[in-house]
């Protein structure tokens, strides 16, 4: 389910819009009305609104929404490893050909070493084109 379903949302809805819809449902699923527990609805609409009402973080949740639409084969730029891409501030990023920017952080790569994968599609903020970032262990921490 992605941020938008949660707050009951369309992608195209403007923040005023996002805002209300929010707020609505943090209080119908706040912990002061469940036994002052933090169920999964409440974490998923707080993580949900962090995202989507910050304009640059909403901008790159967009292109990733984007870019998981698209066949990844026919949206597919390069393949570069992981060593090729800058790193700064626990952040790696790399120049799309449309000057655009991939950009993952240390800990999703951390993440994925862990979880076995060999490689991570990131999209470009800016068009619809992924790159396919092959991980290499020694590369991790750098």
């Amino acid at each position: 389910m992605h941020f938008y379903e949660v707050l009951c949302s369309d992608k195209d809805a403007d923040l005023s819009e996002i805002k209300k819809r929010y707020q609505a449902l943090i209080l119908k699923h706040h912990p002061d009305k469940k036994g002052g527990e933090e169920t999964k609805d409440f974490l998923q609409i707080r993580e949900a609104w962090q995202v989507l009402s910050d304009p640059e973080t909403r901008k790159l949740y967009d292109a990733e929404l984007s870019n998981e639409a698209l066949s990844q084969d026919s949206t597919q730029w390069c393949t570069v490893n992981i060593k090729e891409l800058r790193f700064d501030n626990a952040l790696y990023t790399y120049t799309c050909k449309c000057t655009g920017t991939y950009e993952v952080e240390q800990g999703q790569i951390d993440e994925a070493v862990v979880e076995g994968d060999q490689e991570v599609l990131l999209g470009c903020d800016t068009c619809s084109l992924n790159i396919l970032v092959t991980l290499d262990k020694s590369a991790q921490g750098s």
